[in-house]
């Protein structure tokens, strides 16, 4: 028995050093495809970790959630006259068990940040969860359209509810629908976009691809009227 126990011990260290290698060399492989995007859009690229949340992103809800823990794999450029920053977020949770010891659960989405060229009043939309308590326990309800689709598949929360209607128009919930799973929040000239997970390099171009076109979805008028430059 007690050579059992060996061998199971010996195993299991095994299958844990195997693990963590194949994580390392998928990261390695990871962070050599978003250098080769990088230099393809004509972004920079620096794969190094950041302790903490963004210094702008107390605002914005994602960027709150539980523990912050850090960014990493910054790229920044341009996207279709925007500047952009593409960056991974990991956040952490924290758990007890029975006899007081503590784990914890880390969580990385990949976000693009956006810079406007207009200060919008704050807006989130997203695609309607259990997050929707979350979003409520923050303060109001979420705002319905005339699409009772569009209602079941988003989430909508604005400081101005003209200003979401202006911007949610049918055009834009027609756009929306055709997406699936990713999130928008709007703080001033600022916004950012991701999905709930980490993004292999193949993803991110959809994503910027994504927020353009929302931003050119919004109409002159709106802009016009929050036009900053």
């Amino acid at each position: 028995m007690p050579n059992m126990v060996i061998v199971i011990f010996i195993a299991i260290v095994v299958l844990i050093i195997v693990l963590a290698i194949r994580g390392h060399l998928a990261e390695k492989k990871r962070r050599e495809e978003l250098a080769l995007l990088a230099a393809r859009l004509g972004f920079t690229y620096n794969p190094a970790k950041r302790r903490g949340r963004p210094a702008w992103g107390t605002p914005f809800e994602l960027f709150r959630r539980a523990n912050q823990y850090g960014t990493a794999n910054h790229m920044r450029g341009a996207w279709q006259d925007l500047p952009v920053e593409v960056f991974d977020y990991t956040y952490y949770t924290e758990s007890r068990d029975s006899k007081g010891r503590t784990s914890r659960h880390y969580s990385t989405r990949t976000v693009a940040a956006f810079e406007f060229f207009e200060a919008f009043p704050g807006l989130v939309i997203k695609p309607d969860s259990a997050l929707r308590e979350f979003f409520e326990f923050l303060g109001g309800h979420d705002i319905d359209f005339e699409s009772d689709e569009f209602n079941k598949r988003y989430y909508v929360k604005a400081d101005d509810r003209k200003f979401a209607y202006d911007v949610v128009h049918p055009r834009m919930m027609e756009f929306l629908l055709r997406v699936r799973g990713i999130a928008l929040q709007i703080v001033g000239r600022r916004a950012i976009v991701f999905l709930e997970k980490k993004l292999k390099p193949v993803e991110i171009e959809p994503l910027l691809a994504f927020a353009a076109a929302f931003y050119k979805n919004i109409p002159d008028f709106v802009k016009k009227d929050y036009a900053t430059r």
